[in-house]
């Protein structure tokens, strides 16, 4: 059973929502009601609900103020502001805050129920991170178990180059968060390849043992650790374990190094969430049918009007742009056949009226379609 509290200074919309919505048909039970964000703010610290459904604009402590006090704390409940209020600006603070969903009044509770199944989804899929991160830290105590059986931890990692101010856990970190950071690959250099040690091929193996416990402690930090990167740890592991030389160690570490940088930097770059490249998939896998905005929202469990601002913000387009740039995009590769219609190429790609399809097709391509046809058709 999920808990939830309500917030609002209306009485009659925080007792209407409490006694009259079916919480428990989503496993949901509310736990407190309160009239402002301060004093909501003091109920949640004593009852740590899992969800808040908050109005904006409240005496003493609004919404947005009540959700920044949340964010600092190590376990916050997810948020749902409500307000009778389509101000853009709050749309936009709700957005940046990471709320699940932004619902005008007068509410209905079709969509208050869409953005409670996100949230429940939201607070399932932590869930099953947190039990990742459990897995890992047993995974992750085994190895250091291993480590320090052969008698070589990582405070006691070699101190090779005299003039470097990080140890080696921080050295290890900062390559992996920069792309030119050379102070790591020196010290391995110094450790692997620039030395005359005649010490035993172990010790340079526990060596890379405890740098790939690093570095996996820092994708842990980072919530990057995922299926994907155990396999990679795991194969690496096994090279650095069967390893014959101390070249084949520095290999097999430099190359799981440079795919962890790759992989963060990868996740670091893209500024699109989850949530909206779900939308344009499902956008895109339904491109030619006549889907709603509504569909989408709800198969992405947002309201409408929450996710239209969320994926305007993030790809500076609105959906219905999204949608006609593929369908354009799909009707441009029909018409390289020019025994194909287009009548049937604008039934194809989803529209109903010819005429629409061609006022829509000249505004994006600046020809109509016959004529765009013709022009293509000339290179076969």
């Amino acid at each position: 059973m999920y808990s939830i509290i309500i917030v609002d200074d209306e009485v009659n919309t925080r007792n209407g929502l409490r006694d009259y919505f079916d919480w428990k048909n989503y496993g949901i039970e509310v736990v407190g009601i309160a009239d402002d964000g301060r004093t909501a703010l003091s109920l949640i610290h004593d009852i740590n609900p899992d969800i808040v459904l908050t109005d904006v604009r409240m005496k003493h402590m609004d919404g947005i103020e009540l959700i920044q006090h949340l964010y600092t704390m190590e376990q916050h409940p997810h948020v749902i502001f409500i307000s009778a209020y389509s101000d853009v600006n709050l749309l936009r603070s709700a957005i940046q805050l990471s709320a699940i969903d932004y619902i005008l009044k007068p509410i209905q509770f079709e969509e208050l129920a869409v953005a409670l199944k996100r949230a429940i989804a939201m607070i399932e899929r932590e869930q099953m991170e947190l039990h990742k991160q459990q897995d890992l830290l047993s995974r992750l105590n085994g190895i250091n178990g291993l480590i320090q059986n052969q008698k070589f931890q990582i405070e006691n990692l070699p101190n090779i180059r005299k003039d470097t101010k990080c140890d080696p856990s921080e050295l290890i970190s900062n390559y992996l968060q920069s792309e030119s950071d050379d102070l790591l690959l020196d010290y391995l250099n110094d450790i692997f390849i620039n030395t005359s040690s005649n010490l035993p091929i172990i010790y340079y193996q526990n060596i890379g043992l405890q740098i790939i416990l690093e570095a996996s402690k820092c994708m842990t930090r980072l919530t990057l650790y995922s299926d994907y990167i155990i396999c990679l740890e795991q194969n690496t592991w096994k090279i650095v374990m069967q390893a014959t030389s101390m070249r084949d160690i520095y290999d097999s570490i430099i190359f799981y190094l440079n795919t962890l940088c790759t992989h963060i930097h990868s996740h670091i770059n893209n500024n699109e969430s989850n949530t909206v490249r779900e939308a344009k998939r499902y956008i895109y896998n339904h491109f030619n049918e006549a889907i709603t905005i509504r569909e989408v929202a709800a198969h992405v469990f947002l309201t409408p009007t929450y996710l239209c601002s969320r994926f305007k913000n993030e790809t500076n387009q609105t959906i219905n742009d999204y949608q006609t740039a593929i369908r354009i995009e799909k009707a441009c590769k029909l018409m390289h056949d020019p025994s194909i219609k287009i009548r049937d190429i604008c039934f194809a790609v989803g529209y109903i009226s010819q005429s629409h399809f061609n006022r829509i097709f000249k505004e994006y391509i600046g020809k109509t379609p016959s004529s765009y046809q013709k022009s293509v058709a000339n290179y076969y």
